[in-house]
């Protein structure tokens, strides 16, 4: 995001920001924070560990959805390692195919001007 700024490429940096806020706020819509987070972190492949919080069953089943839209988040990002978590079904394709083509075109950019 720095680097697009620094840059001047406002398109493709406004499109990471945007990206990145989509992030946040899924795993703040997680609720019991920092479970979202520690979702998140684990589809990076990190060891968090579980929550020491007591949480009903349907927080459970939430906080699943959560992840699931976080790993396809994660995975049009080009995070192979939350792509297997990542269930279409639980997601908006039509607003996923559309932040995959915005990755796309940050990528693109950002080869062109040879990063």
């Amino acid at each position: 995001l720095y680097q697009l700024f620094k840059r001047g490429d406002l398109p493709a940096a406004r499109a990471v920001q945007f990206k990145l806020l989509e992030l946040i706020k899924t795993m703040f819509a997680a609720g019991n924070f920092p479970e979202g987070f520690r979702a998140g972190v684990s589809l990076r492949g990190f060891e968090v560990g579980r929550t020491r919080q007591p949480m009903a069953e349907r927080e459970f089943q939430h906080l699943e959805e959560i992840r699931s839209q976080l790993a396809c988040l994660l995975a049009d990002c080009g995070y192979s390692e939350a792509a297997a978590h990542c269930r279409r079904g639980t997601c908006d394709a039509a607003r996923h195919s559309e932040l995959r083509q915005i990755v796309r075109g940050v990528i693109e950019t950002y080869k062109r001007q040879g990063g």
